[in-house]
């Protein structure tokens, strides 16, 4: 299966997608299956407010699932 990538060919992770202006965003859904969206013009920042989402999951044990396309 081929990795999903950006225009400059940085793989993409789950949940990760780029968008047509260029900018980057992040879905995942919470624990009563209700969708929300992160945005970032840098992915080295989306990926580390992903971060911070991954800590308040286990800090709060708020539950998140990662939608893949």
């Amino acid at each position: 299966m081929e990795r999903r990538k950006d225009n400059k060919g940085r793989v993409l992770k789950e949940g990760e997608s780029q968008r047509k202006d260029g900018s980057y965003q992040y879905r995942y859904s919470d624990r009563s299956g209700k969708r929300h969206y992160i945005y970032s013009v840098d992915l080295k920042d989306l990926r580390s407010r992903e971060t911070s989402i991954q800590k308040a999951r286990t800090l709060y044990g708020l539950s998140l699932i990662h939608i893949s396309e």
